[in-house]
């Protein structure tokens, strides 16, 4: 049987078999395109903030409030807020409001508005107390609270005073016999140690007022006994509170006579008043009692003003008299740096400043407003906060009162402002009796 063999076959003979054409079943993430991406919004891109400046370690870096936050237009882009750890009240968190104010707080969900604050002398700095009381003090400083202080502080000061050249005789000529300092220590220890009594030396006083002493008769400091040129001396304080209040009448020659108090059992035993009789006139060294803080003690302040001014109608129906000491009241709008916003204030009540009115239509005469009738910025005191001193954003409330018998023996009327020592800076009167 013969085998047949298959003629060859060329791959070009061959008919491929028709292709079946199927719907597309992939799916379309596997389809590549050709098309360009559209172009990303401009208001979306991403740009690095900016870095918060640095702070103490007790107000660290806080997050975000919102995510959200991070995607925002560069134009509105803000810097991260900064939180204090002690900074939360009733689930609202305290945002520096601006560089240099104080904190502002915000409910929840609400943007911190302004610019983040300094870490030095910012916003987030607290705020620097006050002078430390080495001893109880009596609570009898005028004017605002610490808070409103420090406020007015910073505000616009007051123009600057020059204490001007002293005037050493009368108009007609008589040259001053009589010199009387009066001086707000703000407690007798710490003005020794401060350099008060080497400045007395210099001074060289016939009388010497002080006021505040905050010492008992037994506590007085050994440089204030030896005073020299000042042998008799006279201490007031208050019954059972040596750190309260208290006066001293320091005096070259001996007085004739020495009374303590205005003959008030109310106010005797705060220990606020000294009168030494002279020859020529009396010397009433006082301190007299403010509102206290938030004018909790206006109406026993009233009723010392009647009293005081009784018993000053009853020396001068005797002698002359001559009033020094620290009155605690601002008496016009020029006496204080910002007297609109201290109407409301121990110290500037249309009550004390009323009191200080009656006891100037029975007689008696402010000397410094007499002698200088515009001076302004002249003050006698400033309160350790906010740098008023160096600001000069004060109060005066140092006077040397003068019966109006003796403007003929007035020679000058002196404050002098830049003695430091205490919160107040000494006056001093000269009288040629």
């Amino acid at each position: 049987m013969t085998s047949r063999r298959a003629p060859p076959v060329s791959l070009a003979d061959v008919t491929p078999p028709p292709l079946l054409l199927l719907p597309p079943l992939l799916p379309p993430l596997l389809y590549v395109t050709t098309a360009p991406p559209p172009p990303p919004r401009e208001h979306f891109r991403f740009r690095p903030r900016p870095r918060a400046p640095s702070l103490p370690s007790r107000f660290p870096r806080a997050r975000s409030l919102s995510r959200r936050s991070r995607r925002r237009p560069p134009h509105k882009a803000q810097p991260r807020p900064l939180i204090g750890p002690a900074r939360r009240r009733r689930g609202r968190r305290l945002v520096p409001r601006a560089e240099g104010r104080s904190l502002k707080p915000e409910g929840r969900g609400q943007r911190p508005r302004g610019r983040v604050p300094r870490a030095v002398g910012g916003a987030c700095a607290m705020p620097k107390r006050g002078k430390k009381k080495e001893e109880s003090g009596s609570g009898d400083e005028a004017g605002p609270g610490p808070a409103k202080v420090a406020k007015a502080a910073k505000a616009a000061p007051a123009p600057s005073y020059e204490d001007p050249p002293t005037r050493e005789a009368t108009p007609e000529g008589r040259r001053w016999t009589l010199k009387v300092t009066s001086w707000n220590v703000d407690g007798l220890r710490a003005w020794v140690r401060k350099g008060g009594a080497k400045w007395v030396q210099e001074e060289a006083p016939d009388v010497l007022c002080l006021q505040e002493t905050k010492c008992g008769v037994s506590a007085v400091p050994p440089e204030v006994r030896a005073l020299p040129g000042l042998p008799h001396q006279f201490w007031a304080s208050a019954e059972g509170r040596p750190g309260y209040s208290g006066v001293g009448l320091l005096a070259k020659t001996e007085p004739l006579n020495v009374t303590y108090g205005i003959g008030d059992p109310e106010h005797d035993a705060d220990g606020r008043v000294v009168t030494a009789e002279f020859p020529s006139l009396f010397v009433v060294c006082a301190y007299v009692p403010n509102a206290g803080r938030g004018l909790v003690r206006l109406e026993p302040r009233q009723r010392f003003d009647a009293a005081f001014l009784e018993f000053l109608r009853r020396l001068d129906a005797q002698k002359p008299v001559l009033l020094c000491g620290d009155l605690n009241v601002a008496h016009a709008e020029i006496d204080l740096c910002h007297p609109r916003a201290n109407r409301a204030n121990p110290g500037f009540t249309p009550q004390e400043r009323e009191g200080f009115t009656r006891l100037l239509g029975a007689g008696f005469v402010d000397s410094f407003r007499h002698l200088y009738p515009e001076a302004r910025g002249a003050f006698t005191f400033w309160t350790y906060l906010g740098g008023a001193r160096a600001r000069n954003v004060g109060w005066r409330l140092d006077y040397a009162v003068v019966s109006r018998r003796l403007l003929g023996s007035l020679c000058d009327t002196k404050i002098r402002n830049t003695v430091a020592g205490s919160d107040h800076c000494p006056i001093t009167a000269l009288l040629a009796v």
